[in-house]
């Protein structure tokens, strides 16, 4: 397990940029692991104050140590939260017939108990406004699926808290990986899948926080046929805390990936959830759906009628380039798969790959039918079937970015030589080459 006053920490220099705008001074005595005294309380944290800290063991993080002159505290959030709904009239419609204002208010005054939580959250909103304002709605959606589920009113703000700070531990790896604004490397998709465990760790030490938010954060990525990370935990070994935040996490994953930019409501999102269902738990995806239909969005059209034509050319083409993707990918893995030794390692293999094939086998898009179709309607194109259309647009990008994830650990293995015989190297590093040339572009490791 990592420990976060073990090794080198950007949340420090967090710490440090949030000082040339604001107060961020020294609230206790700041010592080394023996007892000492580096800094007395009182001094204002700048670049040579942290740099001379930076170089010694200290007996507690540094984020202990520190104060602000203004928080993101519970009434800040409700804040937040009345421009949200000011600007989404659905959504505040939903609100107010639900009757959830005092569940809100109740979850975000439960928060401002935990200082270091808060200066977590004030830090994550100044350094990163797209991942705080993604934090909130985490909250509120984890709030939704514990209220429809029936949980008491202490287990919904126990719910909140852990979709709030889900990403609290992103603030503590390399700011690369904070500031990308494209596609992760390998290295770095790898990298970003330790922030649960260092949230996890950040947490344990919050004074009077119930260990079931804790532990909820660290399984938010974690998946029921055992697919996630960090531990690729499996459906009995899951707390259903961890389940709500993330299925909440993915939705609003997707929802920004796929569906904002066409302004969609939230209901876009329940084909791309019935994809694969096996992976939360039953209740809980249940529930998601249950919650998602609910809500009267309206109905929206993407494109006028008359784009439809090139919009299904283009699905077309899309489909061929998803086929091809999937047939090198799975004709490499039965290759390898004889060969391949019984770790954990291969094991994660086995199971992404077996996620993704099962996304695939739900949307049908590698049917011969489903081309037919697709051809059919090109040469004779009807009007009601359009809004399926722009809907196969949504399953396509889905299952496209599942597979990208699973080209992703694919790198990571080959970089890590992980594949130990040359000729399996050289066999994943060709299908690698095969996609990438297929493409022209994909974020795929520079040896490639």
């Amino acid at each position: 397990m990592l420990h976060i006053v073990d090794r080198p920490d950007s949340y420090v220099q967090h710490l440090v940029m949030l000082s040339q705008n604001f107060q961020v001074s020294l609230s206790e005595d700041v010592k080394n692991q023996l007892g000492a005294v580096l800094v007395h309380k009182g001094k204002h944290l700048d670049e040579d104050l942290a740099q001379k800290i930076s170089n010694h063991q200290l007996s507690q993080p540094l984020e202990n140590c520190v104060q602000f002159d203004a928080n993101v505290d519970g009434q800040t959030l409700i804040d937040y939260f009345q421009k949200i709904f000011a600007r989404h009239a659905t959504l505040a419609q939903f609100h107010r017939e639900k009757e959830l204002a005092t569940l809100l208010e109740s979850a975000c005054l439960y928060y401002q108990r935990f200082t270091p939580i808060v200066q977590k959250m004030t830090v994550l909103k100044m350094q990163s406004p797209a991942l705080f304002h993604q934090a909130l709605m985490c909250g509120y959606m984890s709030l939704l699926i514990a209220q429809k589920l029936q949980m008491t009113r202490r287990e919904c703000c126990w719910v909140f808290l852990a979709g709030l700070i889900h990403n609290i531990g992103i603030l503590h790896l390399d700011k690369s990986v904070l500031t990308n604004k494209g596609e992760y490397t390998s290295q770095q998709w790898r990298t970003m899948q330790s922030h649960p465990i260092l949230a996890y760790e950040c947490l344990k030490g919050v004074p009077g926080l119930p260990k079931e938010i804790a532990s909820a954060v660290l399984e938010h990525h974690e998946c029921c046929d055992g697919s996630g990370y960090p531990f690729n935990k499996t459906g009995s070994q899951l707390g259903l805390m961890g389940q709500i935040v993330g299925i909440s996490d993915t939705c609003l994953a997707v929802y920004n990936r796929e569906l904002a930019h066409k302004k969609l409501g939230f209901d876009a999102l329940i084909p791309l959830l019935k994809l694969n269902p096996a992976i939360y738990r039953p209740k809980v995806f249940a529930a998601t759906i249950a919650l998602l239909q609910d809500v009267h969005w309206p109905v929206t059209r993407v494109y006028e009628d008359t784009e439809m034509q090139d919009t299904m050319t283009r699905l077309l083409s899309r489909q061929k380039t998803i086929k091809h993707d999937y047939q090198v990918i799975y004709s490499l893995l039965d290759s390898l798969e004889p060969h391949m030794v019984d770790n954990k390692k291969t094991a994660m293999l086995k199971r992404v790959s077996q996620r993704v094939s099962c996304f695939f086998e739900h949307s049908e898009i590698l049917q011969p039918t489903h081309s037919e179709w697709l051809v059919m309607s090109i040469k004779a194109p009807q009007q009601p079937d359009f809004l399926t259309m722009e809907k196969l647009e949504l399953s396509y990008a889905e299952v496209s970015w599942q597979l990208k994830q699973l080209v992703k650990l694919l790198c990571w293995l080959w970089d890590k030589k992980h594949f130990k015989h040359p000729k399996l190297q050289d066999m994943v590093s060709m299908c690698l080459s095969q996609i990438s040339a297929r493409h022209g572009k994909i974020a795929l490791p520079q040896a490639v």
